[in-house]
């Protein structure tokens, strides 16, 4: 309540609106935060953190064509932003739309080639919508595949970054069993 007591003595602050959003959000007030992200973007039009909030806040509620529309106006405003290009790209793919979501992704990987949650994202929607697509876990299940088994698949999809296999583990009962992940290198 004393937040909004600043925000009212200040009401042309579209970063106020915007942090009380998130703090009603946060509190479970979602149509309260919603009003207040909503004030945001009407505040500071060309700012895309509002449109971003207000569709997370969509796509929780499952209002996934909703939440499209809020990413794709996020992303209208931020091309380069990873976090609206992958969001938006998820909503579509729950709109079932794995066509328009997948360039989305590809794109984000370029930008941030290492962002494990593009990567994941990406590699979700390849596997499940291209049920040929074989999943590798680095360059020694690649040859096996290609080379021993004469595997030609048309995609390949690198789990390699999962962090269960980049993971070297010691079991911790008697037996001293060592894990090592499918990605992690043996030099």
């Amino acid at each position: 309540a004393r937040y909004e007591e600043v925000v009212a003595l200040v009401p042309q602050r579209a970063d106020l609106r915007y942090n009380l959003g998130a703090l009603l959000k946060k509190s479970g007030a979602s149509e309260r935060a919603q009003a207040a992200f909503r004030d945001a973007e009407r505040l500071r039009p060309a700012w895309p953190a509002p449109a971003l909030a207000l569709g997370h806040i969509a796509f929780e509620g499952e209002r996934y064509d909703d939440a499209r529309a809020h990413f794709g106006r996020a992303l209208a405003l931020a091309p380069d932003s990873i976090e609206a290009r992958c969001n938006l790209a998820l909503a579509l793919d729950k709109l079932d739309r794995p066509d328009e979501a997948r360039p989305l992704l590809e794109r984000a990987r370029v930008l941030a080639p290492r962002d494990e949650a593009v990567f994941l994202a990406l590699r979700t929607i390849l596997l499940r919508d291209r049920p040929e697509a074989r999943p590798v876990a680095g360059c020694t299940d690649w040859c096996v595949e290609a080379n021993l088994r004469g595997a030609r698949a048309p995609y390949l999809v690198a789990v390699d970054r999962l962090p269960e296999l980049r993971e070297l583990s010691v079991s911790p009962t008697s037996d001293g069993a060592i894990e090592v992940g499918a990605a992690l290198s043996l030099s």
